[in-house]
């Protein structure tokens, strides 16, 4: 028990550091609260709230990762190296892909409830 207490207490630093110190973290933090707060206006649906928290918790944690491995790489090789901006921009575009997948599906469970609104 003392292992795993002191695991997700090394864990609990890692979110620290990132939400902190990381301006995409910062990023992360407020469109999560935004979307959170927008999901009760809205009145989500229990399969509704299943994707929206699956996102929230998607990007954020590919951009942990891809932070991460940002570090990692610098640490390694500071200087400038292709096989580094290789494994960098790879990193960065999985979180770009997972992105726009995420929008669209914002876009598909918020923007019929905004122009209900609307009307």
């Amino acid at each position: 028990m003392k292992r795993f207490l002191k695991s997700v207490g090394f864990a609990l630093n890692g979110w620290r550091a990132f939400f902190t110190h990381e301006k995409n973290g910062r990023i992360q933090i407020v469109i999560g609260i935004t979307t959170i707060i927008a999901g009760f206006i809205f009145h989500l649906s229990a399969p509704e709230w299943i994707a929206i928290l699956f996102c929230l918790a998607l990007i954020p944690t590919l951009e942990m990762l891809n932070s991460a491995l940002e570090k990692l790489c610098d640490l390694a090789e500071p200087s400038i190296n292709e096989k580094i901006k290789f494994i960098k921009d790879v990193a960065a575009g999985a979180v770009l892909w997972s992105t726009v997948f995420v929008i669209i599906i914002g876009a598909i469970i918020f923007v019929p409830k905004i122009l209900d609104c609307i009307k």
